[in-house]
Formats: C-alpha cells, structure tokens, sequence
C-alpha cells in the first residue's frame, strides 16, 4: 500500500512539474522587464509564513512573487536570475514585491547567495514555539511518513526525522548567527508567530513599517493552512521543551527578547 501511494505521488508530481511549467512560462520570456524582491520571508516552516505573505498581498502597494516559496537561494540558484524574475512583477508597475522560501533560513547557501544578489533586501523571520513547530511539521507531513508515530520518530535519529528535520528546525539561535553575521540590523525583522495568531492587525501593521509602506487595514485576519489533530501529550510536550531550552536561552539572549514559550 505503502508503495502504491508513493508511486501515485510521483505521478501528481509529474503532472504538477507540466502544468506550473506552463504557468509560469510566461514570467520565464518577460523576465529581463521583471525586478527582483524587495523582502523576504526566510523561515521558518508551520510558524504563520503562508498567512503573512497572503495578508501583505492584500495591500495595493504589494504584489507577492507568484509562486510563494520558488526555493531558488537554496534549490533553484543554477536556473539563474532570470528564471527568478519570472515569479515577480515587472518593474514599470512600481510595486513593493516578495516571496516566502521559508527553509532559507537553514541555508548557509541561501544567506551567502542573498547577501550577494541581494545586499539591501529587508529579511522577515518568523518564530513558533519550537515544540509546536515541530509537532505542527510532523502532522502536516504525516500521511507520507512510514512511521505515524511522533515519539518514535522524533526519539531516534532515522531517516525521516533527519529528512524533514522535525527537532533541528526548531534550534533557531543555532542558524540566526548565520543571518546576523551577513546583513545589518535593520535588515531583519523578527516577529512571535503566536502575537501573529493572536493580534494578526498589529503584526503586519509592524511588517508594513519595516516595508516603508503605508498602514493599511485588512479584513479576513484568519490563519489559514490550519489543521485540527490531537494534542500533544504533557509528558512529549515537557520532554520537547528541556530539550530545547538551551537554544530558546541563547535565543532570548541574542535578541534581548522574552518568548515566553512553555
């Protein structure tokens, strides 16, 4: 069974590999007249991405890359720059444009290639209670994973907890060096995915000043991409949270910032 439906998903890929070719066929011949992003959302995977990006293209200064996340700092950087700028407006249209590769921030590639092509771009990290992040991650890859269970697989170091990286993405002061060390301060803005969830208005007001852009009011403010699982047991969820603890300390004494993340 197992087989059965890896050899149907390989069949989906093949045909979603044909239709976003020719989609974005179009971007790919207009590319020269195109710009590149003026923002970024870097990471990190299951913490509001998606919601944040869709949110800024509500307002009528932005126009968001038209493939979310097209991956090419860290996956895609050999098809070059004009495959690139094929995801994003033209230039003529004076528009604040962006996209939201969120395993950039894992890429010591992605940060080098962006510091190069990309000096003066405004970075946006945001960051979820890492033990929710990883639990988050592990139900929305579960249907693809051999093992369904998630103590197991986050208990050793298997192929598919290495693979989807489970626990290591939610070592974030491990890689946020990465990114200070490369860009100035005032590159980077770093936003709670919980006071995302909770105040969505204020936190893309905050995003829209660091974008020099005009307040602007949304309606919808709704998280979406949101799934409905069974919580994670105490005895799991303390577990998770002494492992973690030494990196969110580091964190929290980078950034000078108090998560709170219990």
């Amino acid at each position: 069974m197992f087989i059965i439906k890896k050899l149907w998903n390989y069949a989906l890929m093949i045909v979603w590999r044909i239709i976003y070719w020719i989609k974005f066929l179009p971007g790919r011949l207009t590319a020269t007249k195109r710009k590149l992003p003026d923002f970024l959302i870097i990471g990190v995977p299951k913490s509001g991405s998606t919601f944040l990006f869709e949110m800024l293209n509500k307002h009528p200064n932005i126009k968001g890359a038209s493939l979310k996340e097209p991956h090419y700092f860290d996956l895609n950087y050999s098809k070059g720059e004009n495959y690139y700028r094929g995801f994003f407006p033209f230039k003529s249209e004076g528009k604040t444009t962006g996209e939201a590769s969120v395993n950039y921030f894992y890429s010591e590639n992605a940060a080098n290639r962006i510091k190069q092509d990309l000096p003066n771009v405004k970075l946006i990290l945001l960051l979820r209670n890492p033990v929710e992040r990883a639990y988050s991650h592990f139900q929305m890859n579960k249907n693809d994973l051999r093992e369904k269970n998630f103590d197991k697989i986050i208990g050793s170091e298997n192929t598919e907890n290495k693979r989807y990286g489970f626990l290591e993405k939610g070592k974030y002061s491990k890689y946020l060096s990465m990114w200070n060390s490369r860009f100035k301060a005032n590159q980077l803005l770093i936003l709670k995915s919980e006071d995302l969830f909770e105040n969505a208005s204020h936190e893309i007001q905050k995003v829209l000043q660091f974008l020099n852009e005009e307040k602007f009011e949304m309606n919808d403010l709704k998280p979406i991409n949101q799934r409905s699982y069974k919580e994670l047991n105490i005895e799991t969820h303390n577990s998770l949270n002494s492992f973690y603890k030494p990196f969110n300390d580091d964190l929290e004494k980078k950034l000078g910032v108090n998560f709170n993340w219990k």
